[in-house]
């Protein structure tokens, strides 16, 4: 091209026509060239147009429309505005294409007005609307690419109009609606990618496109079955179905299908077993089916598809028994994942001949025993993941020949005995995560050649020494974690020379010295944790170099000096917490520097002066806590701009202000902790108005006037209300009885007059009180938390009288009077503050008395375990119901099994569980009744006759008595052996110590399998009378088995067979409403059951600590839209990685547990019969009404 050159027919890219003065073709391709293309419409006679992989930009000119286009294509350009409306008057354009631009706006029906389209490439564009019905007019159309727009709504069933489509790919937008089944009118389909929304199931019609290659649905949310029509589709290639919601098994005969190569059935909620069958498939080279619920082994047969290549993903299924050895034939297998189930065994030499293996990942499993020295694995191996098991012994030295290995994860197993130093050799290692197992000795010097390394997790092991100097030297580390060791010295000062350290954690070890300045002076870390040890020195002035550090955590240290002014250059800090330190001077006003700051924990150091006020400008600060200090003055106004503070402890300094009056301004406060302060003036009547407030704290104060009663519309106080220790006077509020669900109650040590308001007695949940050392006066209303309390919670009033106290009152008779009118709507009306709480007393009481009267039962009968094994008990009765174990139960061997405590499986509130092996070999279950007595004999025959009834009873998540053996005044029933324990220890014991972690299908099957267990023994009308998790028992495959029935049968008081000898129920499972009317009813099972649900999906016990004074797990759960927390963070953190239709099931069930632990019993869901809808089934349609 140039001035010079006149002929431009003969120009590079330009075609002219046969009168050579024409332009019909322009091919501007791959030139790099920037601008606009408004000239281009000059060209008329222009028929091809290529403008492919350049620069240009602005919008496509509407006088396109009126050239004679037959082939316009502009991809990979910046091309922007509509598709002009006009192009589609180019009456004879067949190939379009527009694919990567900046294009937006519909699609216009014009552009298939004159039907000759023949190619429509749109993809990679910003397009909306939807795709035109106008489309079917083009019957000539082979290929239609869309994907990768904003388009909506649902395919046009004129799409089966157009009989010469090809391609179809529409994917990634946000189509919506079923898959139409006019799709199977397109009978040379090839390929069909509908990636999006689309929801409903896949129509059967799509088998009758037998030419069709790839069928592409992944990512919507269709469900129900695999058609079996599919396998009409002879030619298929591909079938990708995941990240659905497909729930039922997998084709047997899929391999009829015999050119599949990739079949991608990954997260959705197929069941059922891998059919063998699946190693016909002789000519996959991709099979992905992680993220279902499929149960049983894996069939040997996948060994037979000796052509699979990419992958083999089966994780987060439900799958048990070993690794097949035939896995090892898969010679060209790249990428192996069967992590996340529940395979056991060892891990198979055989899988030696994987000879292309570069990933593997068999985490999550209960796999066991030591590593074999001869490594099974190839050289190839650049990931290898074993994390979550229970492997023990040394990690094997042999691991040092993987050569290419990039990642290596032992973590959370059983290893022990020292780092083996032919890690050294691992020149590509990036990450080496050996945390969490019982690994001893030093980090050993080899590991400085792993020069790559950057990811190094060491914590939670018995190392010791010190931390080695050429840790500094991994210039590549951005994560060194060595904490909870016995790491002793000082932090490497060259730490400060790795340049791309992101995080650093060494809490809890034994490291001393000072904070080595140079680990800010890179300034890219983002985390530092260094609590619990034994640092000296100051945090130091630098940093404040390091802007992008959102956590530091220095607490539980011997650090001295002031905080650097240059915190406040940390602009990204979060989480500041230095407490119990020796830091002193001013708390520094650059913290309000720090906008994002959610924690500012300063307590139990000397920190002197007075709050700053601009830490009013900290919009996020949710907890600030600067207790234990010597901190004076006013509280600031402005620490009401905090708006989002949750928790304010000032307790333990020298405030000597007043309490600000519109404290309550900060709405969210739940813990106002002002005690052991100077704090004078009167408590302002506006408190009132920190309704979401749990504990309110402002005893030892200088604070004066009465106690306002508007302290009684705080109703969510629980944990405490504390004003001791001031110089308060007048009645104590009647008001404050509104507060219903407070545990402890201290107003002692004031000079409160009058009497002890009867009110009170609406605090259903007191359990500690204390009026003491003031002017009270008459008698102490008849209120069980008052007359179980000592005689201090009410000393030092000379006019107080009745019990604790041992001053009787002349004329209790108003008193009693009053306790028997108390309103029964009133309790009812506050049932739901947790009357399980309120029951704890009983509880203790009854089980005190059980244990005592066991000890002396033990005593009577010899108290050693050596005496009771040399007097064997004579038999009185016994019997074996299943006829066929009858020869290989042994009786005796069951008695002498509950001699022994080393046999002792679990202790539950009415029975003890034994594991007993007979002489034949079988093992048994033995189950020993607690608390019996003579009345278990003198209705021996009725109890024999339940027993027997109940052995006939059958559903298979109700654990059966197959047995019974009765000697003395002892019971003792006979079971099957369940291995696998109890769902408590499931979730609190085994999950911690990494020999397994329940994934969120294992945690639904078994919430599904104890609400049909409960529902058929409610249809049989049986209540159960202790519903808990360590009642819930694990089968070989984790089936739930609820147990104890015959305990509902055998000690149910209504049938008068025998007698109760403690509360009916587990503590923490009670429904409140069992206080007072000390009744077993169907809806407290359902309470019971949620508390049981509520456990499954947050993996907290019943009663925390961490819960507070007063607040169980229940409490927990419905309190936590008060504290501003959403449904998500309730549930367990290790399930957050988990699908969107999983965490949409997870928050139904959730829903779910909510309802069935009402406060009020009517409104609790009833137990369906067993035989109607299915749990699962309801739960996944959220229809909370009607599913347990």
């Amino acid at each position: 091209w140039g001035a010079n050159n006149t002929d431009y027919c003969n120009w590079t890219g330009i075609r002219c026509g046969l009168n050579q003065s024409m332009v019909e073709r322009l091919d501007l391709s791959h030139h790099e060239l920037r601008g606009n293309v408004t000239l281009i419409p000059e060209l008329k006679a222009l028929k091809q147009l290529d403008l492919s992989y350049n620069n240009f930009h602005g919008p496509i000119p509407s006088a396109f429309g009126n050239l004679s286009l037959r082939v316009f294509t502009a991809y990979e350009n910046q091309l922007g505005g509509e598709i002009p409306n006009n192009l589609g008057s180019v009456s004879e354009l067949k190939l379009l294409n527009l694919h990567s631009n900046q294009l937006k706006g519909p699609m216009p029906d014009c552009i298939f007005a004159m039907g000759k389209l023949e190619v429509l490439v749109l993809t990679q564009n910003r397009l909306t609307g939807e795709l035109p019905d106008l489309v079917g007019n083009c019957k000539g159309l082979s290929s239609i690419r869309i994907g990768n727009n904003d388009l909506v709504g649902a395919i046009p069933k004129t799409i089966g109009n157009v009989s010469s489509l090809t391609y179809f790919e529409a994917d990634d937008n946000n189509l919506s609606g079923d898959i139409v089944a006019e799709f199977a009118q397109c009978s040379n389909l090839t390929l069909l990618n509908g990636a999006n929304g689309f929801t409903g199931v896949i129509p059967p019609d799509l088998g009758l496109l037998i030419n069709l290659q790839e069928l592409i649905l992944s990512g919507n949310s269709l469900h129900g079955d695999i058609p079996k029509s599919i396998l009409g589709c002879k030619n298929l290639n591909k079938l990708d179905l995941s990240n659905n919601r497909f729930n039922g098994t997998i084709l047997t005969d899929i391999c009829n299908m015999s050119r599949l190569q990739y079949l991608l059935l990954g997260q959705n909620s197929i069941k059922g077993n891998i059919p063998p069958e699946i190693g016909n498939c002789v000519k996959l080279l991709d099979l992905q089916m992680g993220g279902n619920y499929l149960t049983g082994s894996i069939p040997p047969e996948i060994g037979h598809i000796r052509n699979l290549q990419i992958a083999l993903n089966l994780s987060f299924n439900h799958l048990i028994g070993p690794v097949p050895a035939d896995l090892g034939k898969l010679d060209k297998l790249v990428s192996l994942d069967v992590s996340n189930n529940k395979l056991s065994g060892t891990i198979p030499l055989a899988l030696k001949g994987m000879l292309s293996l570069i990933e593997v990942n068999f985490s999550n499993n209960l796999l066991s025993g030591p590593i074999p020295s001869f490594v099974p694995f190839q050289h190839t191996l650049k990931q290898l993941d074993l994390s979550y098991n229970n492997f023990h012994g040394p990690i094997p030295s042999a691991f040092g020949n993987l050569s290419e290995l990039q990642l290596l994860d032992l973590s959370w197993n059983n290893f022990g005995d020292l780092i083996p130093r032919e890690l050294g050799r691992l020149k590509n290692l990036r990450s080496l995560n050996l945390s969490n197992n019982i690994l001893v000795g030093e980090i050993p010097d080899e590991l400085q050649g792993l020069e790559k390394l950057e990811d190094f997790l060491i914590s939670g092991n018995h190392l010791n020494d010190s931390i080695p100097v050429w840790v500094g030297n991994l210039t590549g580390l951005r994560v060194f974690t060595a904490y909870e060791n016995q790491l002793g010295g000082e932090i490497p000062n060259n730490l400060g020379s790795v340049s791309e350290l992101k995080l650093l954690n060494l809490h809890s070890n034994q490291l001393k010295g000072p904070i080595p300045e140079s680990i800010f002076a890179m300034g890219k870390l983002e985390v530092l944790v260094l609590t619990q040890n034994r640092l000296t020195g100051e945090l130091p002035d630098l940093v404040g170099n390091c802007k992008g550090l959102s956590r530091i955590r220095i607490g539980n240290n011997d650090l001295v000096g002031a905080i650097p002014k240059t915190i406040g250059n940390v602009s990204s800090l979060t989480y500041f917490e230095a407490d119990n330190n020796n830091l002193s001077g001013d708390i520094v006003a650059e913290f309000s520097q720090c906008s994002n700051l959610t924690l500012l924990n300063l307590a139990s150091n000397g920190f002197t002066g007075v709050i700053p006020p601009d830490l009013g400008l900290l919009i996020n600060l949710q907890e600030l806590i600067l207790s234990g200090n010597s901190l004076h003055g006013d509280i600031p106004k402005s620490i009401l701009g905090c708006k989002n503070l949750n928790k304010l402890d000032l307790s333990n300094n020298r405030f000597n202000g007043t309490i600000l009056t519109d404290i309550c301004n900060m709405s969210r406060l739940q813990y106002l902790l002002l005690g052991q302060n100077s704090i004078k003036g009167n408590i302002p009547p506006e408190i009132g108005n920190c309704v979401k407030l749990l504990d309110l704290q402002m005893g030892g104060n200088y604070l004066t006037g009465s106690i306002p009663p508007e302290i009684g519309h705080i109703r969510n106080l629980q944990i405490a209300l504390n004003l001791s220790f001031n110089h308060l006077i007048g009645p104590v509020p009647a008001d404050l009885g509104k507060l219903d669900k407070l545990v402890s109650l201290d107003v002692s040590n004031n000079k409160l007059s009058g009497t002890i308001p009867l009110a009170l007695k609406g605090m259903l949940s007191l359990i500690e009180v204390n009026f003491s050392n003031n002017l009270l006066s008459g008698p102490i209303p008849s209120f069980v938390p008052f007359q179980h309390s000592p005689n201090s919670s009410f000393s030092g009033n000379k006019g107080l009288c009745g019990v604790p106290l041992s001053s009787s009152c002349g004329n209790s008779a108003a008193s009693e009077n009053y306790h028997h009118r108390v309103s029964y709507k009133i309790i009812l009306s506050v049932i739901g503050s947790g009357l399980a709480v309120f029951v704890t007393v009983t509880i203790v009481v009854l089980l005190f008395m059980m244990r005592e009267r066991q000890e002396n039962a033990g005593k009577t009968a010899g108290s050693t375990e050596e005496e009771e094994t040399n007097n064997q008990p004579t038999i009185i009765a016994g019997n074996v119901f299943v006829e066929n174990l009858r020869q290989a139960i042994d009786l005796d061997a069951a008695v002498q099994a509950t001699l022994k405590d080393s046999n002792k499986l679990s202790s539950g509130t009415f029975s003890t569980v034994y594991k007993a092996v007979m002489p034949s070999g079988l093992i048994m279950s033995v189950k020993k009744l607690k608390s019996m007595d003579r009345t278990i004999i003198h209705h021996q025959n009725k109890m024999i006759r339940e027993l027997e009834r109940l052995s006939k009873l059958y559903h298979e998540n109700l654990v059966r008595p197959i047995g019974y053996v009765i000697y003395e005044d002892v019971a003792l029933l006979l079971h099957h052996y369940l291995p696998n324990g109890t769902l408590f220890q499931l979730l609190h014991e085994f999950s911690k110590q990494a020999e397994y972690e329940p994934d969120w299908p294992t945690r639904l099957s078994i919430a599904i399998g104890v609400a049909e267990g409960l529902a058929y023994l409610h249809h049989v009308a049986i209540i159960h009378l202790d519903i808990s998790s360590g009642n819930v028992l694990l089968d070989a495959n984790f089936k739930p088995l609820l147990g104890e029935i015959e305990i509902s049968k055998l000690l149910d008081p209504s049938r008068g067979t025998a007698s109760i000898s403690a509360v009916a129920g587990s503590f923490g499972y009670i429904p409140p409403e069992y206080a007072y009317t000390m009744q077993v009813t169907a809806p407290g099972n359902v309470y019971s059951y949620g508390v049981v649900l509520l456990e499954i999906l947050t993996t907290r016990l019943p009663v925390e600590e961490d819960f507070g004074e007063g607040i169980d797990l229940v409490k927990w759960v419905h309190g936590a839209a008060a504290r501003g927390e959403t449904p998500e963070q309730i549930l367990d953190a290790r399930l957050s990685t988990v699908s969107f239709g999983w965490r949409k099931d997870m928050l139904a069930a959730l829903k779910v547990a909510v309802l069935c632990t009402d406060s009020t019993p009517a409104k609790r869901p009833k137990m369906k019969k067993y035989e109607q809808k299915s749990c699962k089934r309801e739960i996944l349609r959220q229809d909370v009404q009607t599913s347990v």
